[in-house]
């Protein structure tokens, strides 16, 4: 079998365990890899954290590029086609991850403000993997969603879709698009001040895609004048996360709602399969999903509300603790505060899904739980 020589950063789940299958694996941190570590490597497999383009890759032997993540802004695609190098990402890997951090959010700020699903509207601004998921959960607890996606709308000749306008007017607002500068339908700072007028007063802004789609001065303002909750995920200038943002923001957290152990585990698999084929290797690695441990959740006896969901998914998430960390981080200078949301990415205790989990209400079967006793 070929060994190949393999360059990874050290965040990815099971690395060493998938990858020492088909070569001799390096590990390193992802702001750390440098062209030098490079020069005579077959692969690098990464994150979001580190920047792949010629300026790291030129002049090294690296035949195939692989990220374990969905987005692929840190990524110079062009370049990578112009050298014919192999490249995978791991689209679609957390996406059920990302809904269920859409959701347990949603219901946990409805059931505080004591309104229904039934009444509240929501706009999905991206309808690609973690859109489509985030609109069928939605459906299945009663929220009222408005898509938009101007691409996806072209194709279906604008059936089923809104104008980013008609979105921005909902309750709620969550955006799950890639980030893209040059493009027919750029979504860099898509949230900007010229769309202030469009939303409510108390509206809810979800961002868990890549910071830089909404403007962190726009997200101030939507705050101040008109007392918008902002729930933050990403943020401009990742790893260093606004202070003022931070401090305003009524949940934040390190760029993790899609950080569970099965969406860790889906993208290492889907990086380590698109190698294997790459370089004509028969996968020997299957990936093992680890079980939580078993939770009595109660039974809803007043139908799908807000409570019940929060019921449900306050036992799961880890708002209040992700929130609590990150603004800590707001009194830090940018260097400190910026090597310290790192290290809460690095360190974070990863979550489970839905599906890891069985309940006896056939509702939850709905949302993606298992509705059979283990």
């Amino acid at each position: 079998m070929q060994s190949l020589k393999i360059v990874c950063d050290e965040n990815i789940t099971l690395a060493q365990e998938a990858f020492s299958t088909i070569g001799e694996v390096i590990c390193a941190p992802g702001r750390s890899i440098t062209r030098e570590l490079l020069m005579d490597k077959d692969v690098l497999v990464t994150r979001s954290v580190t920047q792949v383009n010629s300026e790291l890759l030129e002049g090294t032997s690296v035949k195939f590029i692989g990220t374990a993540t969905i987005g692929t802004d840190h990524i110079d695609l062009e370049w990578l086609e112009e050298q014919n190098l192999g490249f995978t990402d791991a689209k679609g890997c957390n996406a059920d991850a990302v809904a269920e951090y859409v959701l347990s959010v949603i219901s946990r700020i409805l059931a505080v403000q004591k309104k229904s699903f039934s009444d509240t509207s929501i706009g999905i601004i991206g309808h690609g993997n973690i859109g489509t998921r985030v609109e069928k959960l939605c459906r299945a607890v009663g929220l009222l969603p408005f898509v938009n996606d101007p691409p996806k709308a072209i194709m279906s000749g604008g059936v089923g879709y809104v104008s980013l306008k008609e979105a921005l007017a909902c309750d709620i607002i969550t955006f799950h698009t890639p980030l893209e500068k040059e493009s027919d339908f750029p979504t860099w700072h898509l949230l900007h001040e010229g769309l202030i007028q469009y939303i409510k007063p108390g509206a809810i802004i979800i961002n868990a895609s890549r910071g830089e789609v909404t403007d962190s001065r726009t997200l101030h303002r939507l705050h101040f004048e008109k007392k918008a909750v902002l729930v933050l995920d990403v943020w401009e200038n990742e790893p260093f996360a606004d202070p003022d943002l931070l401090k305003i923001a009524l949940f934040a957290s390190p760029h993790v709602a899609g950080y569970t152990t099965r969406g860790k585990i889906n993208g290492t698999t889907v990086v380590y399969k698109k190698i294997c084929r790459f370089f004509g290797l028969v996968p020997v690695w299957e990936p093992r999903y680890p079980q939580p441990d078993k939770i009595k959740f109660p039974v809803s006896a007043e139908g799908v509300t807000p409570s019940y969901i929060y019921s449900i998914t306050r036992l799961l998430d880890h708002l209040d603790q992700d929130t609590a960390a990150m603004k800590n981080l707001a009194a830090l200078e940018p260097e400190p505060r910026g090597a310290q949301f790192d290290r809460l990415r690095k360190d974070y205790q990863l979550r489970y899904e839905f599906r890891d989990y069985s309940s006896p209400d056939p509702f939850l079967r709905f949302i993606g739980f298992n509705t059979h006793e283990a």
